[in-house]
């Protein structure tokens, strides 16, 4: 018996990858990536509880965007500072599949990844929140996080004072 050519070789690798490229989440066409992305860049307050623990953290996270569906992510807790990438995607499941945006980083040696949902509070900025886990291998108890906007936080006349 022979080994594959090469042509049999991508062939086979194509029918093998097609059921996980169906399986791959996708944002849905009336979602708008660049106006989201703008509602979402700033400055907030983070109150977050560590994944596998009960500690309670809290610290400062700066989201800009960079184009095509891009963001950097600085996460400033206590004395430490990471710069994570983010994206949007597409939550799976639940079955309607709502935008997410996912954000990477890696911390203490080991890579994290996070998924937000968020809304408007009542000044029409930006809420955030979401869970944090391991990108490889399992977290038992996945970390929380709550991120509210820096600009609603400080009363206008504050300064004044």
């Amino acid at each position: 018996m022979r080994a594959p050519g090469p042509a049999q070789f991508l062939a086979t690798a194509v029918l093998l990858l097609l059921p996980l490229l169906a399986l791959a989440a996708k944002l849905p066409a009336s979602f708008k990536v660049d106006a989201t992305a703008q509602f979402l860049c700033g400055d907030y307050v983070l109150i977050g509880k560590a994944s596998d623990s009960e500690r309670i953290y809290k610290g400062r996270v700066s989201i800009s965007y960079t184009g095509n569906n891009q963001f950097v992510v600085t996460r400033r807790i206590e004395d430490r500072t990471t710069t994570a990438k983010g994206f949007f995607d597409a939550a799976s499941p639940p079955a309607e599949k709502p935008p997410v945006l996912r954000i990477r980083f890696r911390q203490d040696g080991r890579e994290f990844e996070a998924t937000y949902l968020w809304s408007n509070d009542l000044d029409n900025y930006a809420r955030l929140t979401g869970y944090v886990y391991l990108r490889q291998g399992s977290t038992n108890s996945p970390g929380l996080e709550a991120l509210f906007p820096a600009p609603t936080l400080t009363r206008p006349d504050a300064a004044k004072k």
